[in-house]
């Protein structure tokens, strides 16, 4: 007895070393698409805070108002794809965003097709996303560093946090729409993520 549990003891420790190594891809966040498909929240908005912390008429006019607008965007779009360029090529970040909720949940109800037949991604794309002419773009060395601006730290981070996500909205409409001619080489799960 004793010898076969120190000829077993050997194979554990292989065992539990090998389970330790062992490399698990990360499962996906479960509620994501619900998550997605849910209405513009209207305790957020941009602009001037006013002091109330619940929706108000304005704010909830504002709301009604980018709902209307991501609406228009995808009942006007023949594909996705078509909606990433029009995205892409529209300067306002509110209304990238709201029209971004639109095509997306459009897409969900089965209303838009990924993409037409015809469509070639390399020539319908813009060659960069548009901007808004205010704020003025600066180079990276105009912006003053955390340290030495006026509005301190947190106002940098919030700057800095407002170009990831403009970037990324863009970044994600642009592979829809350049990619999009090769649905069916990828699936159309490559495209949803990117929604």
């Amino acid at each position: 007895d004793a010898h076969d549990a120190h000829e077993r003891a050997p194979m554990r420790r292989r065992k539990h070393q090998h389970q330790q190594h062992k490399i698990v891809a990360p499962s996906p966040w479960i509620g994501l698409e619900r998550w997605r498909a849910l209405a513009i929240d209207g305790r957020r908005r941009w602009g001037a805070l006013d002091g109330a912390h619940e929706p108000n008429d304005a704010v909830e006019g504002d709301v009604n108002v980018m709902r209307e607008m991501g609406e228009r965007a995808a009942s006007e779009a023949s594909c996705v794809a078509s909606a990433a360029r029009h995205i892409v090529a529209t300067a306002d970040p509110r209304a990238k965003a709201a029209m971004s909720h639109g095509v997306y949940k459009a897409l969900l109800r089965g209303e838009l097709e990924i993409v037409r037949e015809g469509w070639d991604g390399a020539r319908e794309m813009p060659a960069k996303p548009a901007r808004p002419t205010e704020p003025r773009l600066v180079p990276p060395k105009e912006v003053p560093s955390p340290k030495t601006s006026p509005l301190g730290r947190v106002a940098h981070v919030m700057h800095n946090l407002a170009h990831i996500e403009l970037n990324a909205i863009d970044l994600a409409w642009d592979t829809i729409g350049r990619y999009a001619s090769l649905r069916g080489a990828l699936p159309d799960q490559f495209f949803y993520r990117f929604c």
